[in-house]
Formats: structure tokens, C-alpha cells, sequence
């Protein structure tokens, strides 16, 4: 299963997502996550982690005309991917999800639909305002209705004005998607089964230390 990022930021999820396809005690499921590379619209962390990795890299400015819709078209029909990661700080253009035959899927630091059409953590600090009592994230199908889209995986954990609250939203976030990835598989159905985040339980394998992965990416 051959997966492209679309990129703005430092690339947690493409860090998590290539290090855990590639861990030696990873299902088999898991291991047929091909991550294959990163277009972004700016120079960025992720960018640099793919260049390190042997990923395809590229740059691309993501305006929304049509020259430069047919480039990403055909980029991103030229690389062939299964599904497309759409973690850019851009809305995708429509002629760009009709005209491709990947599936295109988004990671949202909410529980939609609450908190619908932020962009990034924005979305943890609009929860915590209301006074959310639960934070958590959303993978999604994209769509041409903005975070609309069906819903494939979701993770909650109750908010406790605890440190680090936006790292275990980006865990929560990174457990959902690699859920949603593999949505179709009996063999990850345990990784809906939990409404409290607990990332030594979030495994599909019984083998892979989440914490060890995750401990490994920066944020930053």
C-alpha cells in the first residue's frame, strides 16, 4: 500500500507512519505500509525527513490555479500512490481529489464534528477554551466538503489540564491514522476498541513498543 504526504510542518505523522511500517516486530498489515515519499508547500521538517530517508521530496506551492492543480494531478498520478496524507496547511483543490485515483485522507486534532475547519493544533486550543471535558483526533476521507468527510478511525482521552496535552493529541492523532490506513483489516480492530488513549495497548501486533516510537519523533 503506497503512501504519499502532502506536508506543511515537521512531518510527525509521516515519521511515525515510515518508522512503524518499517519496525521489526510489526504485523504484517502494518509492514505493507509503503511510505513513499512528500510533496510540501514549504521548506520543513518533513521535507528534510524525507530527503534524509531515501523518500521522494519535492516542492510545490499549492496554489489553487489551474496550472498548478494539473501539476500536482500529475505528479501525484505519476507516483502512483493508494492513498494520499493530506497533513499540508492548504485545502486540497476539488479538480485535484476528482482527477486523482488515490484516496485522500486527513488527520484532524478533533473529535468530529466538533471543531470542524481548523487548521493543526489551533483545534486542541478551540476544545480547551469551550471547556471540552475529552480531546482527541479524527481520520477522515477528504472530500470536497471541508472536514466532512466519512469518518475511518477516532481516538478520545479525557482532558485533565495535564502537561503535554498537545503531544498525546498528536499520538491520538497518529494512532487514528494508521487505524483509518488500515480501516478495512479485522486484524487492527482492537485499535477502535479503546476510547482512553493507552499507547501500550494500541498495538495490533502485542509486540511494538508505541511508546519507544513515539519517544523517537520530535515535534519540534
Amino acid at each position: 500500500m503506497r503512501v504519499l504526504f502532502l506536508v506543511s510542518g515537521n512531518g510527525g505523522n509521516l515519521k511515525f507512519l515510515h518508522q512503524i511500517s518499517n519496525h521489526d516486530n510489526a504485523s504484517e498489515e502494518i509492514k505493507s505500509i509503503e511510505v513513499i515519499g512528500a510533496i510540501a508547500d514549504r521548506q520543513c521538517g518533513a521535507l528534510n525527513f524525507a530527503t534524509e530517508n531515501n523518500l521522494i521530496s519535492k516542492y510545490h506551492s499549492f496554489k489553487r490555479t489551474q496550472e498548478e492543480n494539473k501539476k500536482l494531478i500529475d505528479y501525484i498520478n505519476e507516483l502512483h500512490p493508494d492513498i494520499v496524507i493530506t497533513n499540508v496547511h492548504k485545502i486540497i483543490s476539488h479538480e485535484v481529489l476528482r482527477e486523482t485515483s488515490a484516496k485522500f485522507l486527513n488527520v484532524h486534532y478533533s473529535i468530529l464534528p466538533a471543531f470542524a475547519g481548523t487548521i493543526g493544533m489551533q483545534t486542541v486550543d478551540n476544545a480547551i477554551n469551550a471547556g471540552s471535558k475529552f480531546l482527541g483526533s479524527t481520520c477522515h476521507v477528504v472530500t470536497e466538503e471541508l472536514d466532512a468527510g466519512p469518518i475511518l478511525a477516532q481516538s478520545i482521552f479525557p482532558y485533565t489540564k495535564q502537561d503535554g496535552v498537545y503531544n498525546l493529541v498528536f499520538r491520538s492523532g497518529a494512532l487514528s491514522l494508521l487505524a483509518g490506513i488500515l480501516s478495512n483489516n479485522s486484524e487492527i480492530e482492537n485499535l477502535h476498541d479503546f476510547g482512553i488513549i493507552q499507547t501500550n495497548s494500541l498495538d495490533s501486533t502485542g509486540k511494538v513498543n508505541l511508546d519507544e516510537v513515539f519517544d523517537d519523533i520530535s515535534l519540534k
